[in-house]
């Protein structure tokens, strides 16, 4: 097998909505959720749906869609060439997703559990990646630029730069602020993702108002891309642009992706 791990970064809000429950609440439409962690995810079939949309339509005749995806969006004949497609296509799992501050137009949260399982999965699939040794107080959130710093309703502690912190920015970015996994799961829970109100209007009039959750522009998430010979979409993907889950006409979804 030659798996290899992808970083996928919004770069405007994503909604990849979950069809599979029922809401009772303010939220009428929201995201897709891990069923274990209950953290933000996107589901293997939304994106290995939308990967395939692109090659197809933006990537015409780059690659050959058959073998990486098991059919041909553009092929329309009758005797069109349909078969198992030779990649499999992980849930997308949450690295990190941004938080607001009162001295950076954002940091970058991320928790011990969440860098924990990202180690977990590439060795599971045969990727080697070192552990993430954090060692520090996680009583409350940590950053590493100045003192003061509040993330939206925590106060966060200044801690100094050590190796692992490198590591952690080489793969996330700067301006890293690490919670512990409790306070992780309430950062990412519907009270603190935006909510975003959406009308279908007649004649000026509404017919149709309903609130939709999305997750923000600057959510890190990863996927590994399963295959049996070297990965042929990573020249063509690298540092593209992918429109994944609903709204794009209002500019929902557009992540870029990046091979670790």
């Amino acid at each position: 097998m030659e798996n290899k791990v992808w970083l996928i970064t919004t770069k405007t809000n994503l909604h990849v909505g979950n069809e599979n429950t029922s809401n009772y609440g303010l939220i009428d439409k929201s995201v897709q959720r891990d069923v274990l962690t209950g953290l933000p995810c996107i589901n293997g079939s939304s994106l290995k749906g939308a990967l395939n949309e692109f090659f197809a339509v933006k990537k015409t005749g780059k690659i050959n869609l058959v073998k990486v995806f098991g059919a041909d969006k553009m092929d329309n004949s009758k005797d069109k060439e349909t078969r198992k497609g030779e990649y499999s296509f992980l849930d997308a799992q949450l690295l990190s997703i941004p938080v607001q501050s009162n001295n950076r137009l954002f940091y970058r949260a991320t928790s011990p559990g969440i860098l924990k399982k990202f180690v977990e999965q590439l060795n599971l699939f045969g990727i080697k990646y070192d552990a993430f040794n954090l060692g520090f107080d996680l009583s409350s959130p940590i950053v590493f630029t100045e003192d003061g710093t509040k993330l939206g309703d925590f106060d966060a502690k200044k801690e100094i730069v050590n190796d692992t912190v490198k590591r952690i920015e080489e793969l996330i970015g700067k301006d890293i602020a690490i919670f512990n996994d409790e306070y992780f799961k309430e950062l990412c829970g519907d009270d603190n993702l935006p909510i975003i109100a959406r009308n279908k209007l007649d004649n000026g009039k509404s017919e149709n108002l309903w609130y939709e959750q999305a997750l923000p522009q600057e959510t890190i998430f990863y996927s590994l891309f399963l295959s049996l010979e070297n990965d042929i979409t990573k020249e063509i993907l690298s540092g593209e642009i992918v429109q994944i889950g609903a709204n794009a006409t209002i500019g929902f979804g557009y992540c870029q992706f990046k091979q670790l």
